[in-house]
């Protein structure tokens, strides 16, 4: 399964979380919403942007251990860490993980250096910035706890 239909198939599960937790349907995003404004489902007019377990290199299977922000789109526009969602919900396997977006910002904003955008295809070296290819992105791999240090709203074990 690729990264698009993972990514699909989490934002999917989240939908279902969301209506067992809140006993109402959550509001997709349009197309647009998703692109531009990086963010998945509404509900009770909190905004959530799902994340699914990544592979550090392509090809790799997901893992654990570190997860990439986007900093940057591939089209040179705002990532997902500064789109409009109110929470990032990171799909950790049994478990969902959320987290306040505007917290990651705080604290990663302070890691980033600007300065140096290294090449995808190098060994990834965590809080390094960098750009594919031909893209203008800017994609930054951080270790999974330093996430978790923003703080999570809450942990939410996965229905079965």
């Amino acid at each position: 399964m690729n990264n698009f239909h993972k990514g699909y198939a989490s934002e999917k599960e989240f939908c279902k979380e969301l209506f067992f937790r809140f006993g109402r349907q959550p509001i997709s995003a349009t197309k647009e919403e998703d692109i531009y404004c990086h963010w998945d489902w509404k509900v009770q007019n909190f905004k959530y942007d799902v994340k699914s377990k990544a592979s550090v290199n392509r090809g790799q299977d997901a893992q654990d251990k570190y997860i990439w922000v986007e900093f940057v789109n591939v089209r040179g526009r705002k990532g997902w860490l500064f789109g409009d969602a109110d929470f990032i919900a990171f799909d950790r396997g049994r478990f969902w993980t959320i987290v306040g977006r505007q917290k990651l910002v705080d604290v990663l904003s302070e890691l980033v250096d600007w300065s140096e955008f290294l090449d995808y295809g190098n060994e990834k070296k965590p809080y390094k910035m960098y750009q594919r290819e031909g893209r203008q992105d800017g994609v930054m791999l951080i270790p999974w706890l330093c996430a978790i240090k923003t703080e999570p709203e809450t942990w939410w074990k996965k229905k079965q």
